[in-house]
């Protein structure tokens, strides 16, 4: 029942947070009880484990309300067009796609990966180079260090079927690793990442689960065997 209309975010002591494609935010609690509005009204669209929430309004605008306030507030006018956003772990910065559209059809998703800091301040972090080019899947590292992002060059579903590269972001300096065509990131609470490596679509071939370390080191845990799959990591 909540899976089917909903899309699990963070997980937090009593249980875990999901946010409804109507546009609540409820808690699915570990005895399988749900609170539910937990941001109150207003259409949710990121909820950090501090209880942060971020909401866009109906014209376009984004609104936040922090832990201890009663109403959101708008912090963002529907002409900055920002797009997904995604707390970081201490429930203060957001980072935003704002979307730059280019002149041609081809260029309709261009965008570029912003930071809006605790004081209200915003700076650009990334932009893809290319006109046509696009970032999203944006993710935090557990030290709000680093973020990875998914660059496709194209609109394309064939091409994001096939594999797109995925990008690991510093986050106060804007400099980026490339790890290669890869996909599913998930971190671990002590600053590993481990994702799939590998182009193509089919599932049981070309994938490496890989895992890189604070330090920049990475190892192979698992290559692809006939008939199996490499998919979906996740720490314990």
């Amino acid at each position: 029942p909540v899976l089917g209309a909903s899309h699990f975010r963070t997980s937090v002591a009593a249980g875990v947070e999901i946010l409804g494609r109507h546009g609540s935010a409820d808690l699915l609690r570990w005895d399988s009880s749900v609170v539910p509005a937990i941001c109150g009204d207003g259409y949710v669209v990121a909820v950090a484990a501090s209880g942060a929430c971020a909401y866009r309004e109906p014209d376009g605008a984004l609104a936040v309300r922090l832990p201890g306030e009663v109403t959101r507030r708008e912090v963002l006018p529907a002409s900055w067009r920002g797009a997904a956003v995604g707390w970081d772990p201490t429930g203060t910065r957001l980072a935003l796609m704002r979307s730059i559209p280019g002149p041609t059809f081809d260029e309709r998703l261009h965008n570029a990966l912003w930071i809006l800091e605790a004081d209200g301040s915003l700076r650009e972090l990334y932009r893809p180079a290319e006109p046509a080019a696009f970032v999203y899947a944006v993710s935090w590292s557990p030290d709000g260090r680093w973020l990875t992002a998914s660059e496709s060059p194209i609109i394309s579903n064939s091409v994001a079927a096939d594999g797109v590269p995925m990008l690991l972001i510093d986050e106060a300096t804007g400099r980026t690793v490339q790890l290669g065509v890869a996909r599913s990131a998930r971190w671990s609470d002590s600053g590993e990442l481990a994702f799939i490596r590998g182009e193509g679509r089919e599932t049981w071939r070309n994938r490496r689960l890989v895992v890189r370390t604070p330090t920049g080191d990475e190892r192979v845990v698992a290559m692809p065997d006939e008939g199996s799959v490499q998919l979906a990591p996740a720490w314990a």
